[in-house]
C-alpha cells in the first residue's frame, strides 16, 4: 500500500526545507534472528524499497555506530552485562531511551526490531509495542549541493545551511 505523508504541520513547514531533503530509498528487508551481527544485518535489511525523505534508523546504523573495535557482540547483546561496555558506551547513537527501528521482522512485519533503552536490539511484540510510547531517532540525507555557512555542528553552535 502506498500513501503520502504530509509533514506541513508537523515539521516540514516550507518549501525550502522540504528541497533541502532529498528523496532517498530506504530498504524495508527482514528476519527473526535476535543473534545476528551489524554485517549481517546490513545485508538482510536490503529488501523492499521505499523512496521517501524521512525513515527511521536501521539495526546496522545502530550497530556499526559502536567502536568495532572494543565490541564485538550480536546487536541483541549489545546490553550483554559482558561487554556492555564496550558496545555501549562507544556507540554514539547509543541513549537510554528505548527508539524504534525500520526494520520489522521476517516472520511477522507488525513485530518491530527496537533498540531497548540498555543498548541491546531486540524483537518486540506488535500487540504490545503498538501501546508503546518508544522514541524515534530520524534519518534523513541532504541534497548534495548544501553548503555548511557556518557553526560546529554542536548543540550550541549548530550547522547553518544554505542551498
Amino acid at each position: 500500500v502506498t500513501t503520502t505523508c504530509d509533514f506541513t504541520s508537523t515539521g516540514l513547514k516550507n518549501d525550502t526545507t522540504r528541497d533541502m531533503i532529498s528523496d532517498s530509498t530506504y530498504y524495508i528487508g527482514s528476519w527473526n534472528n535476535s543473534e545476528i551481527y551489524s554485517n549481517i544485518s546490513l545485508i538482510m535489511e536490503r529488501g523492499i524499497r521505499w523512496i521517501g525523505k524521512i525513515g527511521l534508523m536501521y539495526p546496522s546504523d545502530y550497530g556499526y555506530a559502536a567502536d568495532l573495535t572494543h565490541c564485538s557482540q550480536t546487536l541483541y547483546n549489545y546490553d550483554s552485562s559482558t561487554n556492555s561496555y564496550a558496545c555501549r558506551s562507544n556507540n554514539w547513537l547509543y541513549n537510554s531511551a528505548t527508539q524504534w527501528l525500520l526494520t520489522p521482522s521476517s516472520s511477522n512485519p507488525f513485530d518491530p526490531w527496537y533498540v531497548h533503552s540498555a543498548g541491546g536490539v531486540i524483537l518486540g511484540d506488535g500487540a504490545f509495542m503498538v501501546c508503546s510510547a518508544f522514541g524515534v531517532r530520524p534519518v534523513l540525507y541532504l541534497n548534495s549541493e548544501l553548503v555548511i555557512e557556518s557553526g560546529s555542528g554542536t548543540e550550541s553552535d549548530p550547522y547553518r545551511i544554505i542551498a
